[in-house]
């Protein structure tokens, strides 16, 4: 069925199961700790069920529910992408007030499980009709101070799902999961009813993009900044992020694919001191910024929400309350 970091993943059809087996001659600490988040968390519903485990010696394995299917497999309503978003931010919500950090959310590991399937064309099912699992915990870490920013581990979160502060070498707490979720939000909604292939699954390579790193998360080329530097921002950049999504990826539905010198900024900004161009920009008027938004209120709404959840500055990045309580 695939393949992990750790272990290799095979599908049992009739039994509804799956069976992840470690890689090579030896048991990765990773692997075990799997394991372990499986068995603990086992009646939490937004992990699939889980049936057992097999340890000893060089080997080991554990079963699982299989799942209906990946988020990336199929094409879904606006309305079934909130409900699967409500969901996700449900679950990682209860996983933070236990300490555990995912730190490997994709699209290629959040499954959709339903009771009674029948195969559409694009899935429009109520929050009761289906529920949303998170799968493949091997990157997890327990973090006992969530309040405060103490992990330095960055072998974490596949490239283009990274937060800001890992890509920075920056330490980091549960703001970074949310960073990841939420590009997935982001591409949920802008592919919603759409024929379309998750990143994942169009960039097979594990190096990162040259162009993302230039585009999507590099702000230097408008703000005149290294990376490092925008991630500690004392202003936040919610309303930059927004405009930068509402100017160009919901426009076009090319992800990433950015020339700021397009988006219409006054002269004097880039023609002004490197060190005050951010200033000039946050404090551009309300005005300024409504002129490239939708008149659609439920769209608004979700931009709003998206570009506090894509924060460069973990401090000023919603956390899992505010998500839930936003208005989207």
């Amino acid at each position: 069925l695939g393949q992990g970091t750790y272990g290799d993943v095979s599908q049992y059809p009739i039994e509804n199961i799956v069976v992840k087996k470690n890689k090579g001659n030896f048991v990765e600490d990773d692997f075990i700790k799997e394991i372990g988040i499986y068995k603990l968390f086992k009646d939490f519903a937004c992990l699939p069920h889980f049936y057992g485990f097999y340890l000893e010696n060089k080997e080991a394995s554990f079963t699982l529910e299989k799942g209906t299917f990946l988020l990336s497999d199929k094409k879904y309503s606006i309305g079934m992408t909130k409900n699967i978003a409500f969901q996700l931010v449900k679950c990682m919500k209860l996983f933070n007030s236990q300490c555990i950090l995912h730190l490997d959310l994709k699209p290629a590991n959040i499954i959709i499980s339903i009771p009674f399937y029948e195969e559409k064309d694009v899935f429009d099912l109520n929050i009761n009709q289906f529920q949303t699992q998170i799968i493949d915990w091997g990157l997890a870490i327990f973090d006992y101070c969530p309040k405060t920013y103490n992990n330095k581990d960055f072998g974490k979160q596949t490239a283009l799902w990274r937060s800001p502060e890992i890509f920075a070498f920056r330490q980091y707490n549960f703001k970074a999961d949310i960073f990841s979720l939420g590009i997935i939000f982001l591409e949920m909604y802008i592919r919603a009813g759409k024929d379309y292939k998750y990143l994942l699954n169009v960039f097979k390579s594990l190096e990162i993009p040259d162009w993302f790193l230039k585009n999507f998360l590099n702000f230097s080329c408008l703000l005149g900044v290294k990376l490092e530097t925008v991630v500690f921002f004392k202003k936040p950049l919610h309303k930059l992020i927004k405009l930068f999504i509402s100017k160009n990826i919901m426009k076009d539905e090319n992800m990433f694919k950015i020339n700021f010198r397009d988006m219409d900024y006054p002269d004097l900004i880039f023609k002004n001191e490197e060190s005050k161009k951010y200033d000039l920009l946050n404090n551009l008027s309300d005005d300024f910024f409504e002129k490239f938004f939708s008149e659609n209120q439920e769209e608004n709404n979700f931009l709003d929400l998206v570009s506090h959840m894509l924060e460069f500055n973990p401090e000023f990045r919603y956390s899992y309350d505010d998500i839930l309580l936003h208005p989207y």
